[in-house]
């Protein structure tokens, strides 16, 4: 089990590979867009799918729209546009309540990344294939996006190495929850054939029976502990044998482990 789970943190997860955006048909389910502050034959021109229109005539109060009717609609909603946002002004990076320019109208698109990985691009191709189509005046003018998503950032490779990393402890967990079990087997096999008993009548002392049996298994565990650490140190596990501190720690938590599981098997062997 615990080669398997090193085996599995091989495993490199591929980010999103590039994908292009022309239409509704790369989805299985049916979506719809929403959209407002729009040209009034906007609806005209957009993709073959529903559209929505929205009163609302900024982006926040168009945002508040969206969340409370998330639920509310039948079919999936990828993205959606507000084709002029007033009151944006650009500003500087170091204080943006300051403005450094007049406001202007600017779309804003808004999309839904929990459902759709590349609703970010297509939300843009709802957005900017519309205003083609209407500057143009061709409802059947083809565009076409393609998007080539950028490597995972720092936080998101961490985020995926901690979930691999609970996941393989699991894994590593499973075998030594046999361990006890495996010990005590010898215990009860000497009291099940009456050799015990045969030893007591030859004089044999309880502490020492029990001692010897103690010192026996914990070094048949401690050599499986060894043995599971070597597997850590060959797979370059850091978080179990990156240092002599971090080892030390996961060699000692083995042996309180063993000491303890020894010990519970031969008291629930009674």
């Amino acid at each position: 089990c615990i080669t398997f789970a090193m085996l599995l943190t091989l495993i490199k997860f591929p980010g999103a590979p590039p994908f292009a955006v022309g239409d509704y048909g790369q989805y299985d389910d049916d979506s719809d867009f929403a959209y407002a502050t729009c040209p009034s034959d906007w609806a005209s021109y957009t993709p073959s799918v529903p559209a929505i229109e929205s009163s609302a005539t900024y982006a926040g109060e168009f945002s508040r729209y969206l969340v409370s009717n998330a639920k509310n609609h039948a079919i999936n909603r990828i993205g959606a546009h507000m084709c002029n946002n007033p009151g944006f002004f650009p500003a500087t990076p170091a204080n943006t309540s300051v403005a450094v320019g007049a406001a202007a109208p600017t779309s804003v698109f808004f999309t839904n990344n929990s459902i759709y990985v590349h609703a970010g691009p297509h939300a843009l191709w709802e957005l900017q294939s519309t205003w083609m189509r209407r500057a143009v005046n061709n409802r059947a003018l083809p565009v076409r996006v393609v998007t080539h998503p950028l490597p995972l950032s720092k936080f998101e490779e961490a985020f995926v190495e901690a979930f691999v990393t609970v996941f393989v402890s699991i894994f590593v967990l499973i075998p030594f929850t046999f361990i006890p079990s495996t010990f005590v087997s010898f215990i009860v096999k000497e009291r099940e054939t009456h050799a015990l008993q045969l030893q007591q009548a030859s004089g044999l002392m309880y502490v020492v029976y029990w001692a010897a049996n103690f010192v026996f298994d914990m070094a048949s565990f401690i050599i499986t502990a060894l043995l599971a650490i070597l597997i850590f140190a060959i797979f370059g596990r850091d978080e179990y044998v990156g240092s002599g501190e971090v080892f030390g720690a996961v060699f000692v938590l083995m042996l309180l482990y063993g000491a303890s599981g020894v010990a519970g098997s031969y008291i629930c062997s009674f």
